[in-house]
């Protein structure tokens, strides 16, 4: 069965899947404590949620979900709009680090 030019391919869509794991592990693993429940349903709130929006984009708008999966960064893009956008993800990615770890020490106090 050929594959609409707007879709993205099923290997890219099964990796999106596996992908989102990634970040309830992170999560957990920076967490330092399995037993950590509020971890363990935000985990799962995250991949149902993120794995349902993938599902509706692959069948209800491929077009936008093929524009999702390109790069963060466009030629078109303005300046200050690319320096804005890596600002944003590196304080994602030092939130996500540091948020277990406060949450789990708070939680033991």
């Amino acid at each position: 069965m050929n594959e609409p030019d707007t879709a993205v391919p099923r290997s890219k869509l099964i990796g999106a899947f596996f992908y989102l794991l990634v970040f309830p592990a992170i999560l957990l693993l920076f967490g330092g404590d399995w037993r950590w429940t509020e971890g363990w349903v935000y985990s799962i709130l995250f991949y149902v949620m993120c794995s349902g929006n993938l599902l509706y984009l692959h069948f209800k708008d491929p077009a936008l979900l093929k524009e999702r999966f390109g790069s963060p960064v466009q030629k078109e893009q303005k300046p200050w709009d690319k320096v804005v956008l890596l600002l944003f993800f590196l304080e994602f990615l030092v939130w996500f680090a540091i948020m277990p770890r406060v949450t789990v020490i708070t939680r033991r106090r």
